[in-house]
């Protein structure tokens, strides 16, 4: 903490024949006690010495800087393409995450967006930040067969400078059928180039390979090999994701 005050001293005369020149004596540094200097925009009239008026102004200056004091917002805008198999059409989802973090907080309000012409979801919620983990729980609404429904999603995320890891759980609370619904990923990075897995509820699980063209925009596809279903799912998935 910083405390800066600024006096000004004005004399004014008793009678027009006093003297209108400063009084250095007065105009001496006057000390104040830490509540005095708390006290911002504050006046104070020494009447004994006629109408002398000191007035002093008190500003806080934190340790942060102006950008740390205000809410950080990131997020993600992607947009992926799923090649139909055994049947199924091809499909193009797009969803958007946005991200704002507490001032001096490691907690974080977020949102959710996924749109495709068999789906709509939208749901919030709060994350924590735990050392390179990040740990979230959000609620919303999923429409899909001409119903609504109420969706709660737990999901974690984990990045370092090697590895990422990615996974989340959807639970559809009126659904009878199919209530459940996964997807994950885990990279190992190589520079610009990373690969692993991408699993899928639905799609399948199969090798990933990503591709980071700058910092903001990846390139990445996968090809599920694994836990397919008999009818439908991807034959493979191409994603363009950009970061802000």
């Amino acid at each position: 903490m910083r405390y800066f005050a600024l006096f000004f001293v004005i004399l004014f005369p008793w009678s027009s024949t006093a003297s209108a020149s400063w009084d250095k004596s007065l105009a001496e540094p006057v000390h104040m006690s830490a509540r005095q200097m708390d006290l911002a925009d504050a006046e104070l009239d020494l009447a004994d010495a006629g109408a002398i008026k000191v007035v002093y102004a008190s500003e806080y200056y934190r340790e942060q800087t102006p950008a740390e004091r205000v809410v950080e917002i990131s997020g993600e805008l992607e947009v992926n393409y799923y090649s139909g198999r055994k049947g199924a059409s091809d499909l193009i989802g797009k969803q958007l995450y946005v991200e704002a973090k507490l001032p001096e907080s490691d907690v974080s309000v977020w949102g959710f967006v996924y749109h495709d012409p068999e789906f709509h979801e939208l749901y919030a919620g709060l994350a924590k930040q735990l050392g390179n983990w990040q740990v979230a729980l959000g609620a919303g609404v999923a429409r899909y067969g001409g119903e609504n429904h109420i969706v709660i999603t737990p999901w974690v995320y984990y990045e370092s400078d090697d590895y990422e890891v990615s996974f989340l759980i959807e639970r559809y609370l009126n659904e009878q059928d199919e209530p459940w619904f996964y997807k994950g990923t885990l990279k190992k990075k190589f520079g610009s180039y990373a690969f692993g897995i991408y699993g899928e509820k639905g799609i399948g699980i199969g090798p990933l390979f990503s591709y980071a063209v700058s910092d903001a925009l990846e390139l990445w596809c996968a090809a599920p090999i694994a836990l397919q279903p008999e009818e439908g799912g991807a034959a493979f998935i191409l994603g363009l994701r950009y970061g802000f």
